[in-house]
């Protein structure tokens, strides 16, 4: 009589049950780093954004920019300011003067669009510098209280 060890033995069933399972977790865990991957870029962008935003209303309302008289043929950092949230008027002069994409890239928001308004108290002063915001792109929207000529509001809104 043959005795028949079955350690070590495997069925085909149970590697057919196995090879099921693997496969199964393969196509869950392939799916899921592409979903979040695209969750990550977008969370990416936007904070990128953000960052770019802040330093570049940073920039107008709190420096003289570079080189500290700077016109439109000159201007390497643009900014407006007298002294942190007092604007220059001459500098808000040779601003509107400049051409939009020297003024992004001025700014350090080359990959991205903008829209700078000033609205003074008595509507006396107002601006807006840029293009328009479409309603249909996600927004960056930063607002100051400055002093242009009295009390105004200064908005940056950057977007993509």
């Amino acid at each position: 009589m043959k005795k028949i060890f079955s350690k070590g033995q495997v069925s085909s069933y149970d590697v057919l049950i196995a090879l099921i399972i693997f496969l199964l977790m393969f196509v869950v865990l392939r799916q899921l780093p592409m979903s979040n991957l695209a969750v990550a870029i977008d969370d990416f962008t936007y904070s990128e954004m953000r960052i770019y935003s802040g330093q570049a209303f940073d920039s107008i309302l709190k420096t003289n920019g570079y080189p500290i008289d700077w016109d439109v043929n000159n201007v390497e950092i643009i900014g407006l300011a007298q002294r942190a949230n007092i604007i220059d008027e001459e500098k808000v002069i040779q601003f509107l003067q400049l051409d939009y994409n020297n003024a992004k890239e001025a700014l350090a928001l080359n990959k991205y669009d903008f829209n700078l308004s000033i609205n003074s108290v008595d509507d006396s002063k107002d601006f807006s510098f840029g293009v328009n915001v479409p309603s249909d792109k996600e927004i960056i929207v930063i607002e100051r209280v400055i002093y242009y000529g009295g009390e105004a509001n200064a908005i940056l809104k950057v977007f993509k």
